[in-house]
């Protein structure tokens, strides 16, 4: 039983030290795209290439739309996301102050709190545990979703600050 704690421990660190290493080349590599679109594949490559996070994606605000687009995904998802969103009621909580959504605490809100239970619902459609807004000018402009492995806790303080640092 010690053994097989020791090899899942050994794994976690191991994944850990690989999305640490994904996240310090993104913060490399950001700054040199061009344009927003040439910052996708730079930010989702990586973070599906470190095996911490089996599938992730990017929303963007699109005035077209009047609504965020799917710029992006990677990896296995259950379903396709969802292909746009519309601002209310998924951002208010980050023009609020809110630096991510973390799936857990949402679902314990949501029993209670309608906005909460509709912010899961776009949550689940988007396949995320993890949601880290894009700001510019002091507006949400996009955001980027994260799933952890079933089995895991999630992702940890540090890299979720980390994250919401690139973000």
């Amino acid at each position: 039983a010690e053994m097989g704690i020791a090899l899942i421990n050994f794994a976690l660190h191991q994944r850990g030290q690989q999305l640490a290493d994904a996240l310090d080349h993104m913060r490399a590599r950001i700054p040199k795209a061009i344009h927003i679109e040439a910052l996708i594949p730079e930010v989702l490559d990586p973070l599906h290439a470190s095996g911490r996070v089996p599938a992730c994606s990017v929303y963007l605000w699109d005035p077209h739309l009047d609504a965020f687009r799917l710029a992006g995904h990677r990896g296995r998802h259950e379903q396709e996301p969802i292909e746009a969103v519309s601002t209310l009621p998924f951002t208010a909580g980050f023009a609020a102050g809110s630096p991510w959504y973390i799936r857990a605490a949402i679902q314990r809100r949501a029993r209670a709190d309608a906005e909460q239970a509709e912010r899961l619902a776009l949550m689940d459609a988007m396949n995320a545990d993890l949601t880290l807004p894009f700001f510019s000018s002091g507006a949400v402009i996009g955001w980027l979703h994260l799933s952890h492995e079933g089995w895991s806790d999630g992702f940890s303080l540090d890299e979720m600050q980390r994250l919401s640092d690139i973000a």
